[in-house]
């Protein structure tokens, strides 16, 4: 078998191939740093929309609870009527008791 072997290489295309190679892994790199971008862009889009419903859902039940707690501090039209009427109420129901304590039938 004789003895084979490769022509030596220049300096200058070892240079080259490494430029080419370099170029080639920061295109990659270039790919992969696009591609996590846009992922990352999808996913903070999720988080605002996320946000934004949530910010609606609580702003609703803030609104709701408060629409309640005035309703319920908020005297109605017929308060004065009803604290009227409990009032009767209870000075009819004093006076029974009173009638019961001194032995009368009610």
């Amino acid at each position: 078998m004789s003895d084979v072997s490769l022509p030596p290489t220049h300096p200058d295309d070892q240079l080259v191939t490494r430029k080419i190679l370099r170029e080639e892994l920061q295109a990659q790199d270039e790919k992969i740093e696009q591609r996590f971008q846009a992922q990352d862009e999808k996913i903070e889009q999720r988080f605002q929309a996320q946000d934004e419903r949530n910010g609606r859902a609580f702003a609703t039940m803030e609104q709701s609870i408060i629409s309640k707690m005035v309703s319920i501090m908020e005297p109605s039209k017929d308060h004065g009527k009803r604290i009227t009427e409990l009032e009767a109420k209870t000075a009819t129901l004093i006076l029974r008791t009173d009638e019961l304590a001194a032995g009368r039938r009610v």
